[in-house]
C-alpha cells in the first residue's frame, strides 16, 4: 500500500469516527431533550387534548343521533294518533310527549355543559 493510499484510509477512518461521534452526540441530545419534564409534559398534554377532542366529537355525534331518533319517533307517534292509526289514551300520550321532551332537553343540557365546556388550562 502506498503512502497516499494509507493517508486516504486514515482520513476515511477519521471521518467515520467524527461522523459516529456527531451521531452519538445528536442521539444523546435527542434523549436528553425527550427527558426534559417540561417538554415531555407539554407533549403528553397536547396528545391528551387531541384524544379528548376526538372523544367529545364521538359523544356529540352519538347524542345528536339519539335526539334525532327520539324526535322522529315522537313525531311519528303524534302523527299516527292524529290520523287515527294509533290509539292511545290522552294521559299516556301526554306522559310520552312530556317524557320525550324532558329527555331531549336533558341530552341537550349534557351536550352543552360537559361536551362543549371550556376547561381551564
Amino acid at each position: 500500500m502506498t503512502d497516499q493510499q494509507e493517508a486516504a484510509a486514515r482520513t476515511a477512518t477519521a471521518h467515520a469516527e467524527i461522523y459516529a461521534a456527531i451521531d452519538l452526540t445528536a442521539g444523546v441530545a435527542r434523549e436528553l431533550k425527550s427527558l426534559d419534564p417540561e417538554t415531555e409534559g407539554k407533549h403528553i398534554d397536547n396528545a391528551d387534548k387531541v384524544a379528548d377532542t376526538k372523544l367529545r366529537k364521538l359523544y356529540a355525534k352519538f347524542f345528536i343521533g339519539i335526539l334525532i331518533g327520539q324526535l322522529l319517533l315522537m313525531n311519528l307517534v303524534f302523527i299516527g294518533v292524529g290520523v287515527g292509526c294509533l290509539g292511545f289514551e290522552e294521559y299516556a300520550l301526554h306522559l310520552y310527549m312530556g317524557g320525550t321532551l324532558a329527555e331531549v332537553f336533558g341530552v341537550v343540557f349534557v351536550i352543552t355543559k360537559y361536551l362543549f365546556s371550556k376547561r381551564p388550562t
